[in-house]
């Protein structure tokens, strides 16, 4: 019997039709065509599976719709998402180190490095495990599905796991925008000790200090007050002629 692919809109919720606001952009950076490739993505999975599923090639319709689809399509979102926020977060930073002058060989070292990209990724993909977990429980069906030839109970419960594997895309994709949420205020705190950037005065202080003991020891040796050292006697008696 020919497999049935469930409509996926429904199933994926705010993914297809995010809420309606008025409100200024909830994100500090775009979203929307990131969303849009990924709903693409899993919508062309879903037409290639009917399309086999039309031609009674079960064990394709099957593969098509696999974890490995689902996961291909994830991973490629919530990376475009992290490189997105990654560029965001070291413009923020430049930005403020520009504007507290600082130095550029410190400015160097403020961009991502890659281990903190990976770390971005992973806060940002802390809510995917349900989403994982059932398409993996998808995987675990369709194997089932292929050796049932496409009959028995087992087929609807694959049917189903479709739709759930979608409701769970949606919930991981709305966990990654709350996450970007917490990682504006997150960064925002570096942001501010970076603006909060100031030159130190050590080497102000030594130099005035230097300056004032070398301004004394020569108004002291010019008045006569301090011997005057064999090398400086010339240029001294210089001045002396010249003061007199």
């Amino acid at each position: 019997m020919p497999l049935r692919i469930p409509e996926l809109g429904p199933s994926l919720g705010r993914l297809v039709a995010p809420a309606a606001s008025t409100l200024a952009p909830r994100h500090w950076i775009a979203l929307d065509d990131l969303r849009y490739a990924l709903v693409t993505a899993i919508f062309a999975r879903a037409g290639e599976a009917r399309e086999w599923s039309a031609a009674e090639d079960n064990d394709l319709t099957v593969a098509t719709l696999g974890r490995g689809s689902w996961l291909k399509a994830w991973e490629t979102a919530l990376n475009a998402v992290t490189d997105r926020a990654r560029e965001a977060i070291n413009l923020r930073l430049d930005g403020a180190a520009v504007e507290a002058r600082m130095p550029r060989r410190f400015r160097n070292r403020l961009p991502l490095a890659l281990g903190e990209r990976n770390a971005l990724k992973a806060r940002l993909d802390a809510g995917s495990a349900p989403f994982r977990e059932a398409v993996a429980k998808l995987e675990e069906l369709g194997a089932a599905v292929r050796a049932a030839h496409g009959e028995g109970p087992v087929t609807v419960a694959w049917e189903g796991a479709i739709s759930t594997a979608a409701r769970r895309l949606e919930a991981a994709w709305l966990s990654l925008e709350d996450s970007l949420d917490l990682e504006w205020v997150r960064w925002g705190r570096d942001v501010e000790e970076v603006r909060a950037w100031r030159r130190p005065l050590w080497p102000l202080i030594l130099g005035g200090v230097a300056f004032a003991a070398l301004a004394i020891y020569t108004g002291l040796l010019l008045g006569g007050y301090l011997p005057v050292p064999g090398p400086l006697s010339a240029p001294v008696e210089w001045i002396w002629d010249r003061w007199s």
